[in-house]
């Protein structure tokens, strides 16, 4: 998997490729990262758009389009922007579901830049 994420630069010419290269390296190798959501964030570091997820038909999670970094968000984007450090997320299923239940996500799409 290091192999194909590492030649995509040299293959890839726009973002959007890049994107597309890097979810299609993940999604081949299920056995290393068996899920995975990558999003793109805004030149003004305010807001984080979901471009693509593995397992494709992982459609039955409610995963954010878009994200606002502003806010309190289930994900932690904002601490691990302005920290660079990992964040554990623990018991995502149930907050999963709290947050599919009782907030509705404002709807985006990645239009490529």
């Amino acid at each position: 998997m290091l192999t194909a994420l590492s030649a995509q630069p040299d293959e890839a010419k726009t973002m959007d490729e890049i994107y597309r290269a890097t979810m299609v390296a993940l999604a081949d190798n299920p056995a290393d990262i068996p899920f995975a959501a990558l999003y793109w964030l805004n030149a003004t570091k305010t807001q984080a758009l979901l471009c693509g997820q593995t397992p494709a038909d992982t459609g039955a999670l409610p995963l954010p389009k878009r994200l606002d970094l502003d806010d309190s968000d289930l994900w932690s984007f904002e601490s691990v922007l302005h920290t660079q450090r990992s964040v554990v997320l623990e018991d995502l299923g149930i907050a999963l579901l709290v947050n599919s239940v009782g907030h509705r996500y404002r709807q985006g799409c990645f239009r490529g830049r």
